[in-house]
């Protein structure tokens, strides 16, 4: 499994009809794990669609740099780099996604 974030997805909204109200459309960014061999940029308008249960017209992504999996965050299971921050003495990591510190183990 990896991290993939999404940007820029163009949800294809058919046109209301007078007086409908817009529907609440899903995010037009957001980061989700997908298979290891998902070919995202051929079928991840597929892969959202399915997550989502809206089509969609395009999108923007960038797969996520990720800890190994011994490192992750215990609480929450948090692996993205960017989501991971050594405290300033780099004792402990805080998890900014769930706000856990906690000790990776040692190698």
């Amino acid at each position: 499994m990896r991290l993939v974030h999404f940007s820029e997805i163009d949800w294809d909204v058919d046109e209301l009809e007078p007086g409908e109200s817009a529907p609440e459309l899903p995010p037009r960014e957001v980061t989700l794990t997908v298979a290891d061999d998902l070919d995202v940029a051929g079928e991840g308008a597929d892969f959202l669609s399915d997550h989502y249960g809206w089509c969609v017209l395009g999108f923007q992504f960038e797969d996520v740099a990720q800890v190994e999996e011994a490192d992750k965050c215990p609480k929450c299971g948090e692996r993205g780099m960017d989501r991971l921050a050594w405290n300033e003495d780099c004792t402990e990591v805080r998890c900014v996604s769930c706000g856990t510190n906690y000790v990776p183990p040692a190698e």
